[in-house]
């Protein structure tokens, strides 16, 4: 309760519980907890309630706590008089709604990736049909074309471009978790091990660091998915560092205990964490918020399809994990990857038979797609 002055005149004791002041330290005085920001728009309301009366019911701003950190809150307030009528006080309610406003944004944030990755699955498979359309009018024509000819070097660029688009649809796919997977538990210190070497020899100028759990790091996953989203990782990471640094590998096995204070609630049970971290340029709050979406990139015209992180996304999640980012402009980027861990052991990828068994006979494609056929 405040008098016209805005002066405490009595407080609840849950007021010291929420924003950490004695009563003591705020009685008779005014509480020092309006940020600036907020200023503007809350004396317009105290004026217009102690002038005309007019009571403010569930306003949503922030009142800084003792120790400085800021608290989402909802206000209401109403004028009492004095027993002649006079305007003689405000009484104020104030509710903390900080966890209610994350869980808000956590579920607009999911609603908007899924309406997103529904939107991209529906424009890959739509994509997809084209391509393999001209893909086979274009292989037939081949097939009647003399290899010297003029339009036979066309038909095989036209060739490699519908491989670029293929890709390109894969990672649509993949952000929409309709991709094909084939699970089985891997070796995820293995699969860093190999893919990190293999990224190695392409960028010599990034300097590669590995600290893997000496303990069984086994998850169940698709294995090529995983080296995707490990080498989309690798590749943003590597661009984040022009001129060279180093990448950070590490992989934990963790519970859902210790993922507290994520934008997600992890289901229980057992993880295993790889972090790959980087000393690169670092990206802009506002950047993370989007980093996730397809076709956003900030990379210049011809370098980046804005899809190698929405698809990394897409399959994280298509796995059952979670991925964050952390990130300061000037000191790097860190990614966190959370796979689902096996309860058996690692299985070794079956090797594929080194020679193509021929046959004859004829092939019956069938299609819903008139295009495709």
């Amino acid at each position: 309760m405040y008098d016209l002055e805005g002066r405490v005149r009595h407080v609840s004791p849950v007021f010291t519980q929420m924003f950490g002041w004695d009563i003591a330290e705020v009685i008779g005085k005014q509480i020092p907890f309006l940020p600036d920001s907020e200023r503007p728009a809350t004396m317009t309301l105290i004026h217009d309630l102690i002038d005309n009366g007019t009571p403010c019911r569930g306003y949503e701003t922030k009142r800084y706590h003792k120790d400085g950190s800021e608290i989402d809150v909802s206000i209401s307030a109403s004028r009492y008089d004095d027993h002649e009528g006079n305007p003689y006080g405000i009484l104020v309610s104030l509710r903390d709604i900080s966890e209610h406003k994350k869980l808000t944004a956590q579920l607009q944030h999911a609603e908007r990736m899924e309406a997103i990755g529904t939107l991209a699955g529906g424009i890959a498979h739509d994509f997809n049909n084209l391509m393999m359309g001209i893909q086979g009018n274009v292989t037939l024509m081949l097939l009647d074309t003399d290899e010297h000819s003029q339009n036979f070097k066309k038909l095989v660029s036209i060739e490699k471009m519908i491989q670029s688009g293929s890709r390109l649809t894969r990672h649509l796919l993949g952000y929409a978790r309709k991709g094909q997977y084939e699970i089985r538990p891997i070796d995820l210190n293995l699969l860093v091990q190999e893919t990190a070497e293999t990224f190695g020899r392409t960028r010599r100028e990034v300097h590669i660091h590995e600290k893997l759990n000496a303990s069984p790091c086994a998850i169940k996953a698709d294995r090529s998915q995983i080296e995707q989203v490990l080498m989309n990782i690798y590749i943003n990471a590597a661009d984040a560092m022009p001129g060279g640094g180093d990448l950070y590998l590490e992989t934990e096995n963790v519970t859902h205990a210790m993922m507290q204070n994520r934008p997600y609630a992890p289901k229980p049970g057992r993880y295993i964490r790889l972090q790959v971290t980087d000393t690169g340029t670092g990206i802009s709050e506002g950047t993370i918020e989007r980093i996730f979406d397809p076709f956003f990139t900030t990379k210049e015209m011809g370098r980046g399809t804005g899809l190698g992180l929405a698809s990394a996304y897409g399959i994280v999640k298509a796995h059952g994990g979670y991925i964050d980012v952390n990130s300061r402009i000037g000191y790097g980027t860190t990614f966190a990857i959370y796979l689902t861990a096996s309860e058996t052991g690692a299985q070794e990828p079956t090797l594929k038979p080194e020679e193509i068994v021929k046959g004859q006979g004829k092939i019956l494609v069938v299609d819903d797609e008139e295009v495709v056929t």
